[in-house]
């Protein structure tokens, strides 16, 4: 399938470069729910590469080889997806006036198709809005910001979305 195209698609109600969402589909990551038995395989593989046991967790093996779960994987290239098109999103204090404290996270669109609220775009949002506020922070500088999130992501190696809706900041990294 040829990338290059510069074809937009109408996708809430703003266009969306279509190169954009074949990235995305090219990593099949445009779902959040990313296969359960592809981390399975994944942590199958760093046993078989460091002789681990298999009752033993996987996590410090990720930590030590800084390599990113599939979870992860796919938390950084939907906050990068939503950072290369910031275009694309409001935050809410330009929905309101008000000063609260949340004032600079992306605003979410009310939807009613869970297939869209499922896509890119709000799982995209709800990531980045639950970014660390020491991460979100230096979203001016793309590349230390990039090195920052990829520090964060290896140290906690999430193993699902829920682990990562949980995770609470602490600053240790």
């Amino acid at each position: 399938m040829n990338t290059s195209f510069t074809c937009l698609w109408r996708w809430n109600q703003q266009w969306v470069p279509k190169r954009q969402q074949l990235e995305l589909r090219r990593r099949g990551i445009t779902q959040k729910g990313t296969n359960y038995k592809v981390l399975i395989l994944q942590k199958k593989i760093i046993r078989i590469i460091t002789d681990t046991r298999p009752r033993y967790s996987c996590r410090e093996v990720f930590k030590s080889m800084e390599i990113m779960t599939l979870y992860s994987q796919y938390i950084y290239s939907l906050v990068l997806y939503t950072i290369n098109n910031k275009h694309l999103f409001d935050t809410s204090n330009k929905i309101h006036k008000y000063k609260t404290r949340n004032n600079n996270n992306l605003h979410r669109p009310i939807a009613n198709l869970s297939k869209f609220n499922n896509g890119a775009y709000i799982s995209g949002i709800k990531v980045f809005n639950h970014l660390p506020q020491y991460i979100k922070a230096l979203i001016s500088d793309h590349k230390y910001f990039k090195s920052t999130l990829k520090r964060f992501l290896y140290h906690y190696s999430f193993y699902s979305m829920n682990d990562y809706y949980e995770y609470k900041e602490d600053r240790t990294i």
